[in-house]
């Protein structure tokens, strides 16, 4: 039979672990699991749980097992009402996770090379940074609030959310295009410090701020039509302003090569609101900015 306080001790300093009585009379294998599966919850200070009978574990609340140095999750949980929190662990798989959590998920830091098995509904925001992650697939469908699978070793947003209801964030992978990311993200998009050398996929509308500094761009073609916030763009390979977005209600904040040349241009959205086209704002920015040559990378030229 499984030996439940060795595996809980493992999990503890000498110091943070209190024995307890593990004495108990049992009817059948079904009742000894049940017991295990008890303790475990109790050393980990969740409640109002409910044991099913198919030995799945629901909660009434939050389940936070933060860096609790657990290399895999001893019982299989099914439904979370509240948040459940995994994160800086040493989990190599998903396994025991919720099939569904009604609040945030989060499963960051961790050692995970894929999201199966993870929850296939998320109510609030799904974060899987800092893993090894090299594909999406396992993550839902949609996701309700903000997605975070920043840190990772991502080369596609394949198997990704279609549908994010606030900001999405794939910065720090090896991403060359931004194909299969949602149509439309209602807050922030960032891109920022992948391979991306082409815009292609993109969301066509961000509720936000669109940033992509730090890839190899060449042009802002596919760039969001809408952008309802920044566009940021810096450190990149462009070479001119065709193809900015009809619309900006923020700053833009790009940098463009010319030969030998590095200049910053930042525009506020008070400037911004003087034109309707991005052709209008395109031609005045040629026309009127001066080319400025850089000893030192400049973060920011107001006009």
């Amino acid at each position: 039979m499984f030996n439940l306080i060795e595996k809980v001790r493992g999990l503890f300093n000498k110091n943070d672990f209190v024995e307890t009585d593990f004495e108990f009379e049992v009817e059948n294998e079904n009742d000894f699991k049940i017991k295990e599966i008890e303790q475990w919850l109790n050393v980990m200070k969740i409640e109002n749980y409910t044991i099913n009978e198919d030995l799945t574990v629901d909660v009434a609340g939050n389940v936070n097992i933060r860096d609790k140095r657990l290399s895999f999750i001893p019982v299989q949980f099914g439904k979370v009402n509240g948040s459940f929190d995994c994160a800086e662990n040493s989990l190599a798989s998903l396994k025991g996770c919720p099939s569904e959590v009604r609040n945030d998920f989060s499963c960051s830091y961790n050692k995970l090379t894929t999201l199966e098995q993870g929850p296939n509904f998320v109510g609030g925001y799904y974060e899987c940074s800092g893993n090894e992650l090299i594909s999406l697939k396992g993550c839902p469908v949609e996701v309700s609030v903000d997605f975070y699978c920043d840190k990772n070793e991502l080369t596609s947003l394949k198997y990704g959310p279609n549908k994010v209801g606030c900001s999405f964030f794939c910065g720090n992978n090896k991403l060359r295009t931004l194909e299969h990311a949602p149509k439309e993200v209602r807050g922030d998009f960032d891109c920022s410090r992948n391979n991306i050398n082409t815009l292609k996929g993109a969301p066509e509308k961000v509720g936000g701020s669109f940033k992509c500094n730090c890839n190899h761009l060449t042009s802002l073609e596919f760039a969001p039509k809408e952008i309802y916030g920044d566009l940021s763009c810096y450190y990149n390979k462009l070479t001119s302003l065709e193809y900015l977005p009809d619309l900006i209600t923020g700053e833009i904040n790009i940098t463009i090569n010319n030969f030998e040349d590095l200049s910053f241009y930042s525009m506020s959205s008070d400037q911004i609101k003087q034109y309707n086209t991005s052709k209008k704002l395109s031609e005045r920015l040629h026309r009127e900015l001066p080319q400025v040559k850089l000893d030192k990378p400049v973060r920011k030229m107001k006009l």
